[in-house]
C-alpha cells in the first residue's frame, strides 16, 4: 500500500498514534506528529491508513480525529468480544476481530478497537499487533 499523504495509525510499543506520512523511505516511513515533528517509524508498525490528506488538514483536524476514536472506543465492550471468540483461541489480527465485533473495517473502529484492546489485559495477550483471547481459566484467575 502507498502511504505517503496519509494519515495512518501506528503503535509505538505502548500506545496508538495518529501521524502523517511524508514519505516511504526503504521499510520505513517519514512521518510528521501534529506539532510538525518528524521522525521514521518501521511500516511493521503500522495499523490503519486512515484517509489520505495533507499535512495542514491532518494538524487542522488532529483533535476532532482523536475524539472520533475515543468516541468509539468508548462503546467498545472488550469483554463481550472475547465472549465471541475465547473458544477459539488462536492469533488474531485486528482486522479479524473488528469484523467479528463490528462486521466492518473501518479505520476509526480499528484504531480504537486497538487500543481497548491493548489496554485489557485481561481478556486479550497482545503478540506484536496482533491478539490472542486468553483462556477461561486465565481470566478467571
Amino acid at each position: 500500500m502507498e502511504y505517503a499523504q496519509q494519515i495512518i495509525g501506528f503503535f509505538d510499543g505502548s500506545d496508538l498514534k495518529l501521524v502523517h506520512v511524508s514519505e516511504e523511505v526503504k521499510n520505513n516511513l517519514q512521518v510528521k506528529n501534529e506539532r510538525g515533528r518528524q521522525f521514521r517509524i518501521p511500516m511493521k508498525n503500522v495499523l490503519v491508513a486512515v484517509q489520505s490528506s495533507s499535512f495542514e488538514q491532518y494538524s487542522n483536524s488532529y483533535a476532532s480525529l482523536e475524539t472520533k476514536i475515543s468516541d468509539i472506543r468508548a462503546d467498545i465492550d472488550s469483554e463481550l468480544l472475547w465472549e465471541m471468540v475465547f473458544e477459539d483461541p488462536q492469533n488474531y489480527t485486528l482486522e479479524e476481530l473488528a469484523d467479528h465485533y463490528f462486521g466492518d473495517k473501518e479505520s476509526f473502529a480499528l484504531c480504537a478497537l486497538f487500543m481497548s484492546l491493548v489496554a485489557d489485559t485481561v481478556h486479550f495477550k497482545r503478540k506484536g499487533i496482533n491478539f490472542t483471547p486468553r483462556s477461561a481459566q486465565q481470566v478467571d484467575e
